[in-house]
């Protein structure tokens, strides 16, 4: 049985004993795992020394990237970088990094996703709705639908625009890209597991998987995100193609 469909369906609250565990994660009455709040690498506080925030895994792109988008991404110079121009990675890019996130389930319909990341705010959909068809405009952040599977919240992003890096050094990725990414909190509440796993048959051999981890940061907020074009800091006018060829 695909148990994410057997949640969105209306007829699920009608089926027999048998699958009363499923019934109950669907029902409205389901307890959502304790995500909510801000989440750092770096200013989270513990005082556990286990509660270790950073970067689990971060993959060998090399290895799992096509040869032709090997071979466009050799071609790529560092001011082919759009961040230099403050222009806004997508949806990997804003929620795997050093900036803190936030999540907020208080909403009926919808958990809401934020990255101080270029002010990143994402609505995923929790009310069973599929992805609209492949001819919808594709953006940065994607369309995102979601459901949990026991303590973990799920969620499935499609619709991409093409041409950013994937995460963390990786290769510009195309509107074929698929994102699934997996929040639990784990070490009593204090850490979230964030696990990423990006499919793209026009740039990966098989999916990607990335890894983070990030403390739990009860008294911070999130922080407006400043960004400032290379070359325009402390008065300098010098562009990027001066920055990288003086």
């Amino acid at each position: 049985m695909n148990v994410k469909k057997f949640c969105r369906s209306n007829s699920a609250r009608g089926w027999a004993p048998a699958v009363i565990l499923l019934v109950m994660a669907c029902s409205p009455d389901f307890e959502k795992p304790a995500l909510d709040g801000v989440w750092e690498l770096n200013r989270g506080w513990t005082n556990h020394p286990d509660d270790i925030a950073g970067t689990g895994l971060i993959p060998d792109y090399r290895e799992y990237t096509l040869p032709e988008a090997l071979a466009a991404w050799d071609q790529q110079k560092p001011i082919d970088d759009p961040k230099l121009r403050c222009e806004s990675p997508t949806v990997v890019g804003v929620m795997t990094n050093i900036h803190a996130i936030a999540i907020d389930q208080s909403g009926d319909d919808v958990v809401m996703l934020y990255s101080e990341y270029f002010d990143a705010v994402r609505t995923v959909y929790m009310d069973g709705r599929e992805h609209p068809g492949a001819e919808t405009l594709h953006s940065k952040l994607g369309h995102s639908i979601g459901w949990y599977e026991d303590n973990t919240l799920v969620v499935e992003t499609t619709h991409i625009s093409a041409g950013h890096s994937v995460a963390g050094g990786g290769p510009p990725h195309s509107d074929s890209l698929q994102v699934i990414e997996r929040y639990r909190a784990i070490n009593d509440g204090r850490v979230l597991e964030q696990t990423v796993i990006m499919e793209d048959p026009e740039t990966f051999t098989e999916p990607v998987t990335l890894v983070n981890h990030e403390r739990r940061a009860p008294f911070n907020e999130l922080v407006p995100f400043e960004c400032m074009p290379l070359g325009t800091a402390r008065g300098s006018e010098i562009s990027p193609e001066e920055f990288y060829n003086p």
